[in-house]
């Protein structure tokens, strides 16, 4: 059920882009892991394109935040962030300990990050079993009948814009208009001030949430230290001045052992 009348479509692989750090740190962890200096450089295509796509679905959830936004989606990205805590993608089982990191990132920013920070954003889902092209269908449906802007990374590349996407066709054949995040929240929210008081808040909040987790989840006590660390450090890299500057000093990637 939708509640508000929604101000744009969000596809899922811009939820997945803030929901999940897997295609983020696989990227850079192979990076660090074969680089032989201190500095690991950044700005080939393919890292900008991580810290872009990365970076623009954070500031875009504070824009809806800070707006008091009400957005449309599908249920197709709780399936596709659930099959993502468990098997790469190729389909194979992940190991434990990547298991456990996806899952506690996932689950931190659901009951802490969302909950908690960005509160003013009501992203109301429709039920729906459809995925891929069919949800791509759907999605540029629901914009053309409700004139809405659709949000997608689809066909967001290393090279740019992949105009031969299905969804870039499927909207430039039915009138939709389709952007990138940025496009989005460029023109209404200073990106720098509001990105620092959403870290600020961060960083204020996440001893209470802390409080909060281990004395429902005791055992999970480290986990959750741990993942709120590196969140610390993600967030805070991801709205630096520059984060697209190369050579910055990479994360120190989680581990749960």
């Amino acid at each position: 059920m939708i509640v508000g009348k929604p101000i744009a479509v969000v596809d899922t692989n811009v939820i997945v882009d803030l929901y999940s750090w897997h295609d983020f740190n696989e990227h850079f962890e192979r990076l660090i892991t074969t680089a032989s200096l201190p500095g690991v450089p950044i700005d080939d295509p393919t890292s900008l394109m991580r810290i872009t796509r990365a970076r623009d679905a954070l500031l875009l959830a504070i824009c809806f935040h800070k707006t008091n936004a009400t957005t449309f989606g599908l249920s197709e990205s709780v399936t596709l962030l659930n099959r993502l805590t468990v098997f790469d993608r190729d389909g194979k089982p992940l190991p434990d300990d990547e298991r456990i990191r996806r899952l506690a990132f996932t689950k931190t920013f659901l009951w802490f990050v969302k909950t908690r920070l960005l509160t003013g954003w009501k992203d109301a889902m429709r039920d729906s079993d459809l995925k891929g092209n069919d949800a791509d269908r759907a999605f540029v449906a629901y914009a053309k009948e409700n004139e809405l802007p659709l949000i997608t990374n689809e066909g967001f590349g290393p090279l740019g814009i992949n105009k031969k996407s299905l969804m870039q066709k499927l909207a430039r054949e039915q009138g939709v208009r389709i952007i990138q995040a940025i496009d989005f929240y460029a023109d209404k929210i200073d990106d720098m001030a509001e990105g620092i008081a959403f870290f600020l808040r961060f960083r204020a909040e996440a001893p209470e949430y802390l409080k909060w987790y281990v004395k429902r989840h005791p055992e999970g006590k480290k986990a959750v230290q741990q993942i709120l660390r590196h969140l610390d450090r993600h967030y805070e890299y991801l709205l630096s001045d520059d984060p697209r500057a190369p050579r910055l000093k990479p994360i120190k990637l989680l581990t749960c052992r």
